[in-house]
């Protein structure tokens, strides 16, 4: 019996703690419940502000790329515009520069055509010109070769005139002397016979 009334005591001593535990368990739970409820609230609360914050900000990104895309768009087709225009530009001027270099080359072909001419005339006239050079230079080599022939002959001619003059007057003295001295002898001869 008294195993038993210690036991039921035990068991009301188990029944009271358990009571008390869920009462507090219980005030805990409500506790945490308004905690969670406010924070909830308050979290709530929060997200919808993010949320519109998140709207507005979302609404002036939309409107900011419709008025990028607007410019763009714009910007674009100036850009294309000039492009375009600069790629015909650039065409035109390598248009031209091909017809200036087109023409440019014929006449750089009709100069070389006239220097490769100019220079063969050039060669052959040189040819010409050695043959020429050796030709005259023979001829003034013969004509020095006439003219030294020509001063030793003159000077040939000179010696065998002076030496000719030189014998004649040597002969002239010699008849001269001849001449006198036979004169001499006549006269001699003359007075001879007149003096018989």
């Amino acid at each position: 019996m008294m195993k038993i009334a210690k036991r039921d005591a035990t068991i009301l001593h188990l029944q009271s703690e358990l009571q008390l535990i869920e009462k507090i368990n219980s005030e805990q739970q409500r506790r945490t419940l308004t905690e969670a409820l406010k924070q909830t609230s308050h979290d709530s609360k929060a997200s919808k502000a993010k949320i519109t914050k998140f709207y507005e900000d979302m609404f002036q990104c939309k409107k900011k790329i419709q008025e990028n895309r607007k410019n763009n768009r714009e910007n674009e087709t100036h850009m294309r515009k000039r492009t375009f225009k600069m790629a015909t530009e650039v065409y035109n001027w390598v248009q031209k520069y091909d017809a200036d270099l087109d023409g440019r080359q014929d006449e750089y072909d009709l100069y070389t055509r006239m220097y490769e001419a100019d220079k063969k005339e050039l060669a052959q006239l040189q040819a010409h010109f050695e043959i020429l050079e050796k030709q005259y230079d023979a001829i003034i080599e013969e004509r020095r070769l006439l003219e030294v022939e020509k001063v030793r002959k003159l000077e040939e001619e000179r010696k065998q005139n002076k030496a000719a003059s030189a014998i004649q007057a040597v002969w002239r003295g010699y008849q001269f002397r001849k001449l006198m001295r036979g004169g001499k002898s006549k006269k001699s001869n003359k007075k001879g016979k007149g003096g018989k």
